[in-house]
């Protein structure tokens, strides 16, 4: 018998390559108050944590003359309204993934930390809607990752026992959200400078076919 009965996806940088577009939207906001932020700083610093929470973190650091609010509408509504024609790829072999698991009838569930607008909007155009029983953003959550809320409503949703449940997950706080709710979960990132940052997870992959190669050669799905 297959260990995992359900599956659940972190949606930026695990399903959707999305990460560069993050980027350049804090960069362009950014502009306006003559600072730069490197990829890498974005990598350390901002991917995986919630936009208020950096919001306010550059707020603070940089002595902004905007509040945390006011910067995070001006950021939110910058990137929804590029969203809408911006081209986006999905991550690599993720495509085959959800179809294999869709397929299979693995119910599916998406835990992220993006506003329920960009999702949506994502989602459709992506055309991923269709894998998923439930899709859980920030807006749905009262704390967001590292916090288990929103794996947690996934598992009260799906309604399997947790160590029925595999979670991939592409940042630290993805992560550690994932195994604050008592959920299995594997880390896949291609950028090797981010792997010592994930070794809380309990696997590790450079690409999504690794991960599956691995579930299927050890008979977990």
């Amino acid at each position: 018998m297959p260990t995992y009965k359900a599956i659940i996806f972190d949606f930026d940088g695990t399903l959707l390559d999305t990460e560069t577009f993050h980027f350049h939207i804090w960069n362009e906001i950014l502009s306006e108050y003559n600072i730069i932020v490197s990829y890498e700083e974005y990598l350390d610093v901002f991917a995986g944590v919630p936009t208020p929470v950096n919001a306010q973190m550059l707020v603070e650091k940089h002595n902004l003359s905007i509040s945390q609010q006011a910067l995070l509408e001006k950021r939110e509504n910058l990137a929804l309204e590029r969203m809408k024609t911006g081209t986006f790829k999905m991550m690599p072999h993720a495509r085959e993934t959800l179809d294999f698991f869709f397929d299979k009838g693995y119910p599916m569930a998406l835990a992220t930390g993006s506003p329920r607008p960009d999702v949506d909007l994502l989602m459709e155009r992506m055309d991923l809607a269709k894998y998923f029983k439930i899709t859980v953003t920030r807006d749905d959550v009262k704390v967001s990752k590292p916090h288990p809320e929103s794996y947690q409503k996934c598992v009260d949703f799906l309604g399997f026992p947790k160590a029925d449940y595999l979670v991939f997950e592409d940042t630290p706080n993805g992560t550690l959200s994932a195994k604050n709710a008592g959920l299995t979960c594997f880390a896949v990132q291609h950028d090797v400078r981010e792997h010592p940052r994930l070794q809380h997870a309990d696997k590790l992959f450079n690409d999504m076919k690794a991960a599956m190669d691995f579930l299927r050669g050890n008979k977990l799905i």
